[in-house]
């Protein structure tokens, strides 16, 4: 893991043995974030801000490794395992809640973009809905208890090969795809597309009004699609 400063001069740069550090998440006032990953086991780890040192293990759930994490308004955590294939509910002492099949099926290497196994931004969520993506299925639950509510296919999506989830304040949702993002409505229709240089691997919120940032297979970008800001 590494820290850069906003001028891009390393803070800090911590090496892990043992440690698989997937994704990253962080508290409700981001004072403190965790580590999301392997290996074997799926785990969170509390990690210093000030020098990178990883903590105490917080969470441990079945036979998988996290895939993907994301933090909800009301303080709770919502994990994507692969191996299982599971959704997770936790609170903020990291203590399950609840958890369901995921139906997604991810596999324990994921293609073309990872060599190893590793992270993908495949879940997003507000305080009514869960998210969760594959890069061709997209899913809508219920917060409360996982409930599939919607379901849809991501036009020109491929199993594994694009990526990116994210919602804005509006309660719109962005998924990547093969050369383009889509914006849905909270139904799951799309209002609009944009087309990118190549496959997307990720997405999130800008700092500009509107803007959206985009990476995936060799280019980085920011469009501007109306996204609404908190």
């Amino acid at each position: 893991m590494k820290v850069d400063n906003t001028t891009g001069t390393a803070v800090w740069s911590v090496f892990t043995a043992g440690g698989e550090f997937f994704r990253l998440t962080h508290n409700c006032d981001k004072s403190k974030f965790y580590t999301a990953g392997g290996p074997a086991l799926a785990y969170m780890k509390e990690i210093n801000p000030a020098t990178g040192s990883a903590t105490t293990s917080l969470f441990m759930a079945g036979n998988a490794e996290i895939k993907s994490i994301a933090r909800a308004p009301n303080g709770n955590y919502y994990f994507l395992t692969n191996s299982n294939n599971r959704l997770y509910s936790a609170n903020g002492a990291f203590t399950v809640l609840w958890s369901i099949p995921n139906t997604h099926v991810y596999t324990y290497y994921t293609p073309a973009y990872q060599v190893e196994n590793g992270g993908s931004n495949y879940i997003a969520v507000n305080n009514k809905f869960i998210y969760t993506y594959d890069g061709i299925l997209l899913l809508k639950r219920d917060i409360c208890n996982g409930n599939l509510l919607a379901s849809t296919n991501v036009p020109s999506g491929i199993f594994e090969m694009n990526g990116g989830l994210m919602l804005d304040s509006c309660g719109n949702l962005y998924a990547g795809s093969q050369n383009v993002i889509y914006k849905y409505d909270a139904n799951l229709n799309i209002i609009t597309s944009v087309p990118t240089a190549g496959a997307v691997y990720d997405i999130n919120i800008g700092l500009n009004p509107g803007e959206l940032l985009a990476c995936g297979n060799a280019f980085v970008a920011s469009i501007n699609m109306s996204v609404c800001i908190p």
